[in-house]
C-alpha cells in the first residue's frame, strides 16, 4: 500500500476512533501530496470525515490555503446535502404516516448514525421501503403532494420531493438475476419488520441489526464484483461492525452469507477493517483473515472498474459494466464462485425476459 493510501487509513482511525496521529507525515507533504490527499479522499467518498482530522491539524501541518478551502466548501456542500435529503425525507414519512404507512430507512441514516459526525458520511439517495405491501400506495401519495415520480424500473421508483430523490423500494435486491436473488429479497422483506425504532423526532424507522448486516453485506459485494466500490464502504462496514457486532447471531448471518456466497467477501472486509482500521472483533464466531483480502483491498485503492459514478454517458456505462465482467474474472471465479460469462448471461437474460411488477 502506498504512503498517501496509508496516510489515508491513519487518518480516518483518528477521525474514526479519536486514535493519535502522527504528525511528522504531514510536515513533508508537498503541494502536490496535499493536492493528491484530496483527490484520494474525494474519491474514496470520505472527504469529509478526513476533513475532519485536517481542519484541526497544527499551523505546520495544514494544507495550502487553497486547498483546504476547496476542501471546506466540499464539506459543506456534503452537509447541506444531509440536511437536505434529511427534512425532504421527514417530511414524505410524515405524509406517509398520516396514511398509515410505515417507512424503513434501507441504507444513508441508518448507517450515517455509527458516524461521530452523521452529516459527514457522504449520503446518496434516500433508499427507503414501505411495509405491508405499501409501495404504489406511496408513490401515488408522493404525487399528490407535489412529487415527481418515474416508475421507469421494476426495483423501486425514483421520487423527487424538495429537493432530494428518494428511491422507493418494491424489491430490496435486483430480482431479475434470478432465484437466487428472490430468495434474498424474500428474507430481506422478512427481517424488516419486529419491533422497529424510529430515528429522533422522525417517522423514519430504523431497520434490525441482522437486516442491516446482510443488506449493507448485499450492497457492498453486488457492486464490488460489477464496478467496484471504496473506502467509505469499508467505513460503513466498520462503523456497524464496532456498534452492533454483538446484537445478531452470528452463525445464522454466516449461514446466509455462504448460501448466496457472500462470505469470502465478508472475510475480506473484517481482515481489512481489523488490520487497516483497527476495529476490534473479538467475537470468535467472526472469521477475521482471508487469502483475498490484499487482493480485495487493492482493488478498492487502484481498481479502474467505476461504472455509475464515473460521470459518463449511457452506452459507456454500459459497455464498462460489460468490460468489466471479463476485465475482472477474478471477482466472480475467486470471491463469487461464479462463472463471469454466466454472470454476463443472467443479466442478459434477466433484461429480456424477467418482467417482475409486484
Amino acid at each position: 500500500m502506498d504512503r498517501l493510501s496509508n496516510t489515508l487509513f491513519s487518518v480516518l482511525k483518528t477521525a474514526l476512533w479519536k486514535e493519535t496521529l502522527n504528525m511528522d507525515v504531514f510536515i513533508s507533504f508537498t503541494v502536490d501530496d496535499w493536492q493528491q490527499f484530496y483527490k484520494l479522499s474525494a474519491q474514496q467518498g470520505v472527504l469529509a470525515i478526513i476533513y475532519d482530522v485536517v481542519s484541526r491539524l497544527p499551523e505546520r501541518c495544514q494544507p495550502p490555503r487553497n486547498i483546504k478551502l476547496r476542501w471546506g466548501l466540499g464539506v459543506e456542500n456534503i452537509e447541506k446535502r444531509y440536511k437536505i435529503q434529511l427534512a425532504g425525507a421527514n417530511k414524505l414519512c410524515d405524509i406517509w404516516d398520516a396514511s398509515g404507512i410505515r417507512t424503513v430507512v434501507l441504507k444513508g441514516f441508518s448507517l450515517s448514525k455509527y458516524y461521530p459526525v452523521p452529516e459527514h458520511r457522504e449520503c446518496g439517495d434516500f433508499d427507503c421501503y414501505l411495509l405491508e405491501g405499501r409501495y404504489e400506495d406511496g408513490n401515488v401519495l408522493a404525487e399528490q403532494n407535489g412529487a415527481k415520480v418515474n416508475r421507469e424500473w421494476y426495483k423501486h421508483s425514483q421520487i423527487y420531493f424538495r429537493g432530494m430523490m428518494a428511491e422507493n423500494h418494491n424489491f430490496l435486491v435486483t430480482t431479475r438475476e434470478g432465484k437466487s436473488a428472490k430468495e434474498l429479497n424474500t428474507i430481506l422483506v422478512d427481517k424488516l419488520g419486529g419491533n422497529l425504532q424510529p430515528i429522533e423526532n422522525t417517522k423514519i424507522f430504523l431497520p434490525s441489526p441482522i437486516f442491516t448486516a446482510l443488506f449493507v453485506t448485499y450492497h457492498s459485494f453486488s457492486p464490488f464484483i460489477s464496478e467496484g466500490i471504496t473506502i467509505r464502504h469499508l467505513c460503513d462496514w466498520a462503523c456497524f461492525m464496532k456498534a452492533e457486532q454483538n446484537n445478531f447471531d452470528w452463525n445464522y448471518f454466516y449461514e446466509l452469507c455462504k448460501q448466496f456466497k457472500f462470505d469470502r467477501f465478508v472475510d475480506a472486509s473484517n481482515e481489512i477493517i481489523t488490520k487497516f482500521l483497527n476495529v476490534e472483533l473479538p467475537n470468535k464466531s467472526i472469521i477475521c483473515n482471508s487469502p483475498y483480502t490484499q487482493q480485495v483491498l487493492d482493488d478498492i485503492l487502484y481498481g479502474n472498474s467505476k461504472v455509475f459514478n464515473s460521470n459518463k454517458g449511457k452506452w459507456y456505462k454500459r459497455i464498462k459494466l460489460i468490460t468489466n465482467i471479463f476485465s475482472y474474472r477474478w471477482k466472480h471465479h475467486d470471491i463469487a464462485r461464479s462463472s463471469s460469462l454466466n454472470y454476463f448471461l443472467s443479466i442478459i437474460f434477466g433484461f429480456l425476459f424477467r418482467k417482475e411488477k409486484h
